[in-house]
């Protein structure tokens, strides 16, 4: 009898440490625009400095400006979407903070000419 409850536990806390809560922000304001989360790839704070300016210049295309968060700590938080883009291309949206709201958002797609789109393009 002790064995069951041991691998219930066990399986309860090896699931609990291994999932990663996605914030609702997160996810209405990918279904919102189409998309759907498959998993979250990664999450990173990072301090805004010396932003490429081809960087700069293709995320302020896509829709969101950086460079405004100049020397500021902010959260990047990564997902991998169900969805190809435009039918084809792997999608990953990266989805930014600041003080735990959301400051902007992007796609980044492979084999896509600049690499960075906005999220609100339709699939």
């Amino acid at each position: 009898m002790r064995f069951p409850i041991f691998l219930i536990i066990f399986t309860s806390v090896l699931l609990t440490a291994c999932g990663k809560d996605i914030p609702d922000g997160h996810e209405e304001l990918l279904e919102d625009n189409g998309w759907s989360i498959q998993a979250q790839d990664s999450q990173d704070t990072l301090l805004v400095k010396d932003v490429e300016p081809m960087n700069a210049m293709n995320m302020r295309k896509a829709g969101f400006d950086i460079s405004l968060y100049e020397g500021k700590e902010i959260t990047v938080t990564h997902y991998d979407i169900k969805e190809k883009y435009k039918g084809e291309h792997e999608l990953q949206a990266a989805i930014y903070e600041l003080n735990g709201e959301i400051i902007g958002s992007v796609g980044v797609v492979e084999n896509a000419e600049t690499g960075v789109v906005s999220l609100d393009q339709k699939k």
